[in-house]
């Protein structure tokens, strides 16, 4: 698998905040439908090479991380800004996947996406 670049990792990263995972997990088992389909909320969301993206709560995110083992360059934490509530900001974290570094920050707000590459 071709190593991809903190740029190209940052604009999947993007892609997957303003456009949602493409599916969410639902259960232990694995079984994943799409997020218009689960009432489940997204805490984290892994990014695979091809761009594809899977959320999941605190709860499954294991079983996320175990499906398609070897193909993940990217995971993304997801958090509200202050209360939990609609009107509060989200802010997105992204990770090269299973590292500890924060290759950018994203805030979303009413429709607004910004972005703060990190230091490395």
């Amino acid at each position: 698998m071709a190593r991809k670049s903190n740029a190209e990792i940052v604009e999947m990263a993007r892609q997957v905040i303003l456009n949602m995972p493409k599916r969410i997990i639902v259960d232990k088992e694995g079984t994943a439908v799409p997020p218009h389909q689960s009432d489940r909320g997204v805490d984290v969301v892994f990014i695979r090479v091809d761009g594809w993206s899977l959320g999941a709560d605190s709860e499954l995110a294991a079983v996320a991380a175990s499906l398609w083992e070897g193909s993940w360059v990217a995971q993304m934490t997801m958090r509200f800004d202050g209360e939990r509530n609609l009107g509060a900001p989200l802010v997105f974290v992204v990770f090269r996947y299973q590292e500890d570094t924060p290759l950018a920050k994203f805030k979303f707000h009413f429709g607004n996406l910004t972005q703060t590459i990190l230091e490395q």
